[in-house]
C-alpha cells in the first residue's frame, strides 16, 4: 500500500455550466456495505443544491437496492426512475452507432432539457433520479457498460453538478460511472476491517482502473471517514482524506426518517461536515482556492 497523503485545501470552484458545456460529476462509493454512502450522496447533493445558480442532480445507481426514493419520500418512483431514460439512451447510442464520443452530439436530437427534467423527481432546487422501480429490470440492459457511460455523459451535459450514489460493487454498471466521474468519494467507517477492505479495493481495483486511462488516482479519489469525525486512519491508504463525518443520529432521524428539508438540519454536526466537504469540492457557495 502507498502511504497516506494529505488532501489539498480544496478543488477549483465549480461554475454554472455554460451552454453546451459539461457539469461536474461526483461519485460516492464504498466497497463496504452499510458505510453510509447513500446518506452522504443525498446530503451532499442537497447541500450543493442550496446554491441557486447550480442545477444539481442526484442519481441512485444502486439499481436494485437503492435508498434515495425512501430518503426523499418519492411516491411516483416509476416516473422518476433511471429506467425511464433507458429507451432514450438506447436510441442515442443507435444514432451514435456505438461511438461514445458522438453521444453528446446525438443526444440533442433525442432528448430535450424539458423531457429530462420532467423525468426527474424534484425537491426544491434538487433533481433526483431513483433506482429501478422494478429490480428485475436490470436484466433488460443488454450492454450495461456502454449504456451507463452514455447515461452519465447525457446527464452531465444537462446539469451543473451530478452526484452519483453507487452500490458496493465494481461491475459493468458502476465502472463506467466511476470513469466518467471528476471526483470519487470513497467512504469508509473507521473500524479496522472496513479500512482494510477499502485499502484493498483502492490498491487492487480502483487505482489501476483509473490509471489505465492515464488519470492520477490521487487527483480523482478522496476518502471520507464516516461515523468518526476524526481525520485519522490506522491502515495506510493511497489517497487522501477529504472529510470526516460524525455519527449524528439526530441528523439521520430528521433528514432520512422525517424527510425534513436539508436546510433545517444543515446546522447539525453531520450537516457542517458535509458543508466543509462541499467547500473542498469547490461547491461550497464561495470561490475555492486551488
Amino acid at each position: 500500500a502507498m502511504p497516506m497523503i494529505a488532501a489539498p485545501t480544496s478543488m477549483d470552484a465549480v461554475q454554472p455550466r455554460k451552454s453546451g458545456g459539461r457539469g461536474q460529476v461526483f461519485a460516492c462509493y464504498s466497497p463496504r456495505g452499510g458505510s453510509g454512502t447513500s446518506l452522504l450522496a443525498a446530503a451532499l447533493a442537497s447541500k450543493i443544491a442550496q446554491d441557486p445558480q447550480l442545477r444539481v442532480l442526484l442519481v441512485d445507481l444502486d439499481l436494485q437496492n437503492g435508498s434515495q426514493s425512501y430518503f426523499f419520500d418519492v411516491t411516483e418512483m416509476k416516473r422518476s426512475s433511471v429506467l425511464g431514460l433507458k429507451p432514450l439512451i438506447d436510441e442515442i447510442l443507435v444514432r451514435a452507432e456505438g461511438h461514445l464520443e458522438r453521444v453528446p452530439a446525438e443526444a440533442g436530437a433525442v432528448i430535450s432539457e424539458e423531457i429530462l427534467l420532467n423525468k426527474c423527481f424534484r425537491r426544491d432546487n434538487l433533481y433526483v433520479l431513483c433506482a429501478l422501480d422494478d429490480p428485475a429490470a436490470v436484466d433488460d440492459y443488454a450492454d450495461p457498460s456502454t449504456h451507463m457511460e452514455a447515461l452519465v455523459q447525457v446527464l452531465s451535459n444537462n446539469f451543473d453538478v451530478v452526484v452519483l450514489d453507487l452500490p458496493n460493487t465494481v461491475d459493468m454498471f458502476t465502472a463506467p460511472a466511476l470513469f466518467q466521474s471528476d471526483r470519487i468519494l470513497v467512504v469508509t467507517p473507521d473500524d479496522i476491517p472496513s479500512q482494510i477492505k477499502v485499502a484493498r479495493m483502492l490498491n487492487l481495483v480502483l487505482a489501476p482502473m483509473i490509471e489505465a486511462r492515464d488519470l492520477r488516482v490521487q487527483e480523482r479519489c478522496f476518502l471520507v471517514v464516516n461515523r468518526s469525525g476524526k481525520r485519522k486512519l490506522e491502515v495506510p491508504m493511497p489517497v487522501a482524506i477529504a472529510a470526516a463525518l460524525p455519527d449524528d443520529k439526530k441528523f439521520i432521524e430528521a433528514f432520512v426518517e422525517k424527510h425534513q428539508p436539508y436546510g433545517k438540519v444543515a446546522g447539525s454536526g453531520y450537516g457542517k461536515a458535509v458543508a466543509q466537504l462541499s467547500t473542498f469540492l469547490g461547491v461550497g457557495g464561495g470561490a475555492a482556492k486551488k
